[in-house]
């Protein structure tokens, strides 16, 4: 049985919110200032619903920390809290600057601290049910002008404060609310519903954008996409691109912020590493739109064919050291001619060791009969990549698998293997834990899959083509482009993309490595043959991509080389629209972070 809060104002949308939520079998705690309507709300029968789940109506002044308090303990003997919505506002009709004494205060106080003070009181039972939050406001307070001046003032505080809260919070999604009365209960059902992610909704879009999804279940082959209908109603939910003559990309207009950036998996929060939002642009029209990653089989269509990296991620990471100084030694590939390509940095792995030289012997993971000699720089006039040889037979599988760490971006912090793993990653190679043929990071882009999406995927009818390309450690910069890695094209993958694009149909890449290696593997006309070998393509708006008409990517950092691929494919001004939407909607980044697909259309 589900919880409920409903605080604020307990005006008719309210109570028909709570009588729906009442018909599902939700418990009640409702908020109000009349202690006779407590009384009477209090045995459900205003509720117009069958006595059944309980309802309890506490009077009281929502400023009072106490009354807070109260609500909340009252959802915790219920059994807990799952959905906390708060209307509460005061809406004097006079200009922002001319208020009666005390007005704007207790404005303030009522519209933003007390919901605040409320939500705080409340966080630790919405994280233990992984709940949602609901800032209601009425479309008058959307837009400043008129008589509610005011009151739109301190509406778009507390829509800031949410959309912070919902930063911090992300077991927690926190919804504000646009609403226009009637609509308020059946959107919020939907929210609910759907699961929506944290965001700003407005009600009408959002029973718009149901009523939509409601009549595109069906596909054109007769098959469903096996997922719930779309995440509706964000009111940036659909915008055309508006950077028009834009003459190149520019680090402003890609620049995430810092504290946005997804540093530890999904799962360490308690959720499933598929619940990241998922940002669309198509081409053709310019427009972008928010979804939940759920939503990826229905925005694919039938025969379009999605191109994945099979490449598991190795264990690279191993201590060492270099005469006196311990070292951290991240393996990257192994070379035709058994050398290897290694990162070395310092025992906490963030700066290269300067003492190191051609010639140096390091001794690999403390043990001085497994030796390392650098042979020479790899990056000129930086110590960070050396290409280098065992003097011994090298170590053995065993020891990279048990001693091995994963090696996760710039963080300092090492997560489990698993989490480095794509559902798509060679089961035997991630077994073996052998590096040779391995990933040194992991292919992010399609980390968000699990078994459950991709059988949505199949039923939809969206084919699945494998591509391996085994990928070194970052460069030193991330407007380095990357050195050559092993990459390995399938003649039935060559096929079923040849085929596709002779028929007009859809080829979807998962990841930039997937484009770099289908393109290693095309001809001059685009035609994509069985290859396997050593690439170091470097894609820029300078290149056409032939072989590809969509990609599914993580977001990136400004001054990232993959941004130059991205632009190839989706052009200077649908990229700088996604990433003006991501900003503004507080998408995350890195490789645990959401995710953006392009498409042709």
């Amino acid at each position: 049985m589900r919880t409920a809060v409903i605080a604020g104002s307990l005006d008719e949308h309210a109570l028909e919110l709570a009588r729906r939520l009442h018909g599902r079998g939700w418990s009640l705690v409702l908020d109000t200032a009349d202690a006779d309507a407590a009384a009477d709300t209090d045995t459900a029968g205003v509720l117009g619903t069958p006595v059944g789940a309980p309802v309890t109506a506490l009077a009281g002044d929502i400023r009072d920390g106490s009354h807070q308090m109260a609500l909340v303990e009252a959802a915790r003997d219920l059994g807990g809290l799952d959905l906390l919505v708060s209307s509460a506002g005061i809406r004097p009709p006079v200009a922002l600057c001319d208020p009666p004494p005390d007005a704007f205060r207790r404005m303030l106080d009522v519209t933003v601290l007390a919901p605040l003070g409320l939500l705080r009181t409340a966080l630790p039972l919405l994280r233990e049910s992984r709940g949602a939050v609901a800032a209601v406001s009425p479309h008058s307070a959307a837009e400043p002008g008129g008589p509610l001046d005011g009151y739109s003032a301190v509406k778009a505080a507390l829509d800031r404060l949410a959309a912070e809260i919902a930063i911090e919070e992300p077991l927690v999604r926190v919804w504000t609310v646009d609403s226009d009365g009637r609509a308020q209960a059946p959107a919020l059902l939907e929210l609910l519903e759907h699961g929506a992610p944290s965001g700003h909704y407005d009600t009408a879009e959002v029973l718009r954008s149901a009523q939509a999804g409601r009549a595109d279940t069906a596909s054109p082959a007769g098959l469903t996409d096996g997922t719930s209908a779309s995440v509706p109603g964000a009111d940036r939910g659909a915008r055309k691109a508006r950077a028009r003559g834009s003459a190149g990309l520019s680090r402003a207009k890609f620049s995430l912020p810092g504290a946005l950036k997804a540093n530890v998996p999904p799962e360490e929060h308690g959720v499933d590493r598929g619940d990241v939002r998922l940002l669309v642009g198509r081409k053709a029209s310019g427009e972008v739109t928010h979804h939940h990653f759920s939503e990826l089989p229905r925005l694919l269509r039938p025969l379009d064919v999605l191109v994945v990296n099979t490449s598991a991620t190795a264990p690279p990471k191993v201590d060492g050291r270099a005469g006196s100084e311990a070292v951290t030694i991240r393996f990257s590939t192994r070379l035709d001619d058994g050398r290897w390509v290694v990162e070395l940095s310092s025992a906490d792995g963030g700066t290269p060791v300067d003492t190191c030289a051609p010639g140096t012997v390091v001794a690999v993971d403390d043990d001085t009969r497994v030796r390392l000699v650098l042979d020479h720089r790899l990056e000129p006039g930086s110590n960070r990549l050396w290409l280098a040889h065992f003097l011994a037979s090298g170590p053995s599988t065993d020891r990279l698998r048990h001693r091995g760490r994963p090696f996760h971006g710039d963080v300092g912090t090492c997560h489990p293997l698993t989490a480095q793993q794509t559902v798509f990653a060679d089961a035997t190679e991630v077994a073996s834990g052998a590096p040779a043929h391995q990933s040194a990071e992991l292919p992010s882009a399609a980390r968000p899959f699990t078994d459950h999406l991709v059988t949505a995927v199949v039923t939809r009818g969206v084919v699945i083509a494998p591509i391996e390309l085994h990928t070194r450690p970052s460069p030193g910069a991330p407007s380095q482009p990357p050195g050559p890695e092993l990459f390995a094209v399938p003649p039935a993958t060559a096929q079923l993309i040849n085929n596709a694009r002779a028929c007009g149909g859809r080829v979807v890449a998962v990841g930039t490595t997937a484009v770099r290696a289908l393109e290693s593997a095309a001809d001059q006309g685009g035609t994509v043959r069985a290859a396997r070998g050593w690439t170091d393509l470097v894609i820029g708006p300078q290149r056409t991509i032939q072989t590809v008409s969509g990609l599914l990517t993580g977001l990136h950092e400004a001054e990232a080389s993959h941004l130059r691929l991205l632009e190839a494919l989706a052009g200077t001004e649908l990229l700088t629209a996604c990433y003006a939407e991501a900003r503004v909607e507080h998408y995350r980044w890195g490789e645990f972070g959401d995710v953006n697909l392009l498409l042709p259309d």
